[in-house]
C-alpha cells in the first residue's frame, strides 16, 4: 500500500477471501485491512469490509451459495446507500451522502 493520502471516497463494500489470508500472493490481508482502516479514517461515506471464511481466491467466478450471499450483501448495501441519498434529497439543505 502506498503512502499516498486517500481522498474522500464514495461508499465502499470490500470483500476478501479469508482462507487466502496467508496464501494470497496478490493482496496481503494486512494490506487490505490497512487500506480499509485508512479509507474509514478519511471517508465521510460508509466503508464495509468483510472477510469470507473458507472462500478461496476467485470464489466469485463461479456461482455458488457463497457467491449468491455476496450478491445479496452488495444489493443490500446499494439499497441502503440509495435510501440515504433519497432521504437526504427530501430534506431541504441536506447534503446527499452525509
Amino acid at each position: 500500500m502506498s503512502g499516498a493520502p486517500l481522498v474522500d471516497a464514495g461508499p465502499e463494500l470490500i470483500e476478501r477471501e479469508q482462507e487466502c489470508a496467508v496464501l494470497d500472493s496478490l493482496v496481503d490481508v494486512e494490506d487490505a485491512r490497512g487500506f480499509v482502516e485508512q479509507l474509514r479514517a478519511t471517508s465521510s461515506n460508509p466503508v464495509v469490509y468483510a472477510e469470507l471464511p473458507g472462500a478461496q481466491h476467485g470464489f466469485d467466478l463461479i456461482r455458488s451459495r457463497r457467491f449468491d450471499t455476496v450478491i445479496d450483501a452488495i444489493e443490500a448495501f446499494a439499497s441502503q446507500i440509495r435510501s440515504r441519498h433519497r432521504a437526504a434529497d427530501r430534506i431541504p439543505g441536506a447534503v446527499s451522502g452525509s
